[in-house]
């Protein structure tokens, strides 16, 4: 059964962001913008359980969203992908940075950060399947 969870993704990469909510949707209810005015929206809308930032916002983005972020009530966590390359987003929110994953590393670290089993509650791509397409990814 597909989590109720609600997830937020923001990047600039139209086609990744597109690739990882299909992923990502799989599991939790998704949305996904491809500016910080359209996530600002979003946020204004409704309260997010998990930010998940792509490496494609530059710094200034990324703090403007965690800042939104922190005005929740509770603020979500966020997950900053690619942190290597910048410094980790979210000061006094519940930040992780982690270098780029794939798609089952992926699944699994929002998983965890929400608090969820994905293997009880995932449907649609099961564990084989996403090691996969992990592997299709990476060619």
């Amino acid at each position: 059964m597909k989590s109720d969870a609600q997830v937020l993704m923001v990047g600039k990469d139209e086609m990744l962001l597109q690739t990882r909510k299909l992923i990502l949707g799989s599991y939790f209810q998704v949305d996904a913008a491809g500016r910080v005015s359209h996530a600002a929206q979003l946020m204004g809308e409704r309260r997010f359980d998990l930010i998940v930032l792509c490496r494609s916002l530059s710094g200034h983005e990324c703090e403007r969203i965690a800042e939104l972020a922190g005005n929740q009530n509770p603020p979500p966590k966020i997950l900053t992908l690619g942190a290597g390359r910048r410094q980790s987003c979210g000061n006094g929110v519940d930040a992780e940075p982690v270098e780029e994953v794939g798609p089952v590393v992926l699944v699994r670290q929002v998983a965890a950060m929400l608090g969820l089993d994905i293997k009880a509650k995932g449907r649609g791509i099961s564990e084989a399947r996403l090691v996969g397409i992990d592997k299709l990814l990476a060619h």
